[in-house]
């Protein structure tokens, strides 16, 4: 596990990280754990801050600490966010997780009990920028 501090790097700033190989080359690669990244051809991930969301959960996680997880009934709904619905309209572009959030939830908690996202970041290609080959 590593950290890295860069001043003036604020909210909404795109970044990749340079990964050198072992035979020499080096490849940008996006932030696995990154909150936000770009979609479709551009892959960098974006700087977020995370104390800006208000979490309003706290009905459930009180409730969560009294069920029997154990013994109640699984249903999973495993779903592509990109192929699960799209703008067609609008070149067939992805929706965001705003646009697809209502319909989702409705879909899901009709008939499910949890919902599996796959994946949630696009397979992303590697960017040869040296090789020493």
């Amino acid at each position: 596990m590593w950290e890295i501090f860069l001043p003036g790097v604020g909210e909404g700033t795109h970044y990749k990280f340079e990964v050198k190989q072992a035979h020499g080359g080096l490849v940008l690669k996006s932030d696995p754990f990154a909150f936000f990244s770009q979609h479709g051809k551009e892959t960098a991930s974006l700087v977020f801050d995370l104390h800006r969301y208000t979490w309003d959960d706290s009905k459930w996680m009180k409730q969560r600490q009294t069920r029997e997880w154990h013994r109640s009934p699984v249903s999973i709904y495993e779903v592509h966010l990109g192929s699960w619905q799209r703008k067609p309209e609008e070149g067939n572009r992805f929706l965001s997780y705003r646009e697809l959030a209502d319909t989702l939830l409705l879909t899901c908690s009709r008939w499910f009990t949890h919902v599996e996202l796959l994946p949630v970041v696009e397979h992303v290609r590697q960017q040869c920028i040296a090789s020493s080959r």
